[in-house]
């Protein structure tokens, strides 16, 4: 098996460099650096060549183009969780990336489920970071701007060891104009979850006065999106509970947050004070999803940018912002949030790209009605109660409901007849007394077999002779094994004495009788006998022909 690597090499980059010494004093002991000489992007990873030679696999002539990294992001490995830059995709790069992917596919080269496009996440691995035992706040902005221009990929092997280098074109075929294309994005939050079907209505939150908030607004625009989704884990292996969700919903009701474009940096959190690019007016689950629904004022870009990503099919996010710690779930391989640390402070708009979860960043849906909130029909108290769960009943209202109820007045009544305290144990009391029950059903059974079968089979035999005894007692062992109630005993028992069985045994006891048992003189070996029977016997007899 020999494995190689089409990786775009940046060793020694000082950008990235600064990135890294800017790490060490955030990361924790114990955490490994990756030597800044083998700084790259994985491209494509093939896993075995199969014997095929990889270094013809070339794209034709590309243009040299720039690549920037939006924020600081880690993943699952066996050396600890790798801390790296999140690389922006650009079409340059994924073309790139698609082109090396498929001419080794279609040479019949083993390669990494990671190098499908559709799965390929470019980044730039930094460190090896040690699981943490204990619940930990990462929170981290890139200390500067990262763009970087790429101006050749390569083919390796082993430690990223170079065998093939492919310089892209500096310049366009015919122009001398140098080709500089630099992405400058900026950081990102670790913390942070990016996200971005759409319901048809979403409520207001009580209280909200449309009419003020959109006040010489001639034609208000609002904005849906999906904001959070339960039981999945994001890009950065934050595991959404139901409970975080339902937790992000209730602070939306309560707090009405605003959302900014973009996040505001982590230095700027305690003075800075963003124009509110949208305002939350309202929120609904359809299933795992949490939907809001945002005013975009006309006074600010971002409905304009909105509007025209609407316009070209463009995708839209959001990204929900606050302060809280999460615990490392070794059974996920995740980290869960917890709900009840979490303080929701805004939810801001960011591209589809920067999705936690991708599948979350849609098209937005931009309407240009809301329906007042005084046109809407409050919740009866019936319907608020029909829709509370267990765990959301107040204490005092169980309490009243449990002594209120019908079970609890039956089972007081059942106390007092029985002559039993508040402490005795009702449930054993009414055990012991089945138990009892059954006893004596099961002794009332039996005494009523033992009394049908003497009345029924053979009921003219006075003298119980063994014979007789081994008959009643076959006869009522075949009664028993049917299980009859006691009112089921005396047809249970005639349906047997009647039967063929029965039958059967009737005449082999006066078989056995006429041998003497019942006062028959054995004759000897070749003489006959008297021929006389009992009177036991002859009865038997009779019974038999029957």
């Amino acid at each position: 098996m020999a494995a190689k690597y089409f990786t775009i090499p940046l060793a020694n980059n000082p950008v990235l460099m600064e990135v890294q010494q800017y790490l060490r004093a955030k990361l924790p002991e114990g955490t490994t650096w990756q030597d800044p000489a083998t700084f790259h992007i994985t491209l494509v990873f093939i896993t075995d060549d199969m014997g095929k030679d990889a270094s013809t696999i070339t794209p034709p002539a590309l243009p040299a183009f720039g690549i920037g990294a939006w924020g600081l992001d880690y993943f699952n490995t066996p050396d600890g969780l790798a801390v790296h830059l999140a690389v922006e995709r650009n079409p340059q790069l994924t073309a790139l990336q698609t082109m090396l992917f498929y001419g080794a596919f279609w040479n019949g080269m083993a390669l990494s489920d990671k190098s499908w496009p559709a799965l390929w996440k470019p980044h730039i691995t930094l460190a090896y970071m040690p699981m943490p035992e204990e619940p930990m706040h990462l929170s981290m902005e890139l200390p500067t701007p990262v763009h970087l221009q790429v101006e050749r990929f390569a083919l390796s092997e082993g430690e990223y060891v170079e065998i093939a280098n492919y310089p892209l074109m500096m310049t366009m075929p015919g122009q001398a104009e140098p080709i500089a294309e630099m992405a400058r994005i900026q950081g990102g939050w670790l913390f942070t979850e990016f996200k971005g079907n759409h319901p048809k209505n979403i409520p207001l939150f009580p209280g909200v006065d449309i009419d003020s908030l959109t006040a010489g607004d001639n034609e208000p625009k609002y904005v849906i999106l999906p904001v959070a989704e339960a039981d999945v884990v994001s890009a950065n292996g934050i595991y959404y509970s139901e409970e975080f969700v339902s937790e992000i919903e209730r602070q939306m009701i309560a707090k009405r947050p605003t959302g900014n474009q973009g996040h505001i940096k982590d230095e700027d959190r305690e003075t800075v004070f963003p124009t509110p690019a949208g305002y939350w007016v309202g929120a609904t689950r359809t299933g795992k999803t949490l939907w809001g629904k945002a005013y975009l004022p006309p006074n600010h870009p971002m409905r304009e940018m909105v509007l025209r990503a609407l316009a070209v099919g463009g995708g839209m996010a959001t990204s929900i912002y606050g302060t809280g710690n999460r615990v490392w779930d070794k059974t996920r391989a995740a980290f869960v949030a917890i709900a009840k640390e979490f303080n929701l402070e805004h939810i801001d708009f960011a591209p589809s790209e920067r999705a936690g979860v991708g599948s979350l960043a849609r098209v937005p849906v931009v309407v240009s009605e809301m329906t007042k909130q005084e046109d809407m029909k409050m919740p009866e108290k019936a319907d608020i109660i029909k829709e509370l769960t267990v765990g959301e009943i107040p204490q005092p209202l169980k309490d009243a409901i449990v002594g209120e109820s019908a079970a609890v007045k039956v089972l007081a009544e059942m106390r007092q007849q029985m002559g039993l305290d508040e402490k005795a144990d009702l449930v054993k009391v009414i055990a012991e007394l089945k138990a009892k029950q059954d006893k004596i059903e099961t002794e009332a059974i039996e005494a009523a077999i033992i009394s049908e079968v003497k009345a029924q089979v053979m009921p003219s035999v006075t003298v119980e002779t063994d014979g007789v005894k081994a008959v009643r007692g076959t006869i009522a062992e075949f009664v028993r094994a049917r299980k009859p109630g006691l009112g089921d005993v005396a047809k249970v028992v005639k349906e047997i004495a009647e039967g063929e069985l029965a039958k059967g045994l009737y005449a082999s006891v006066v078989v056995k009788e006429m041998g003497g048992a019942l006062g028959h003189s054995a004759s000897p070996k070749g003489q006959a006998g008297s021929g006389m029977l009992s009177p036991e016997s002859q009865k038997a007899l009779a019974e038999a022909k029957k």
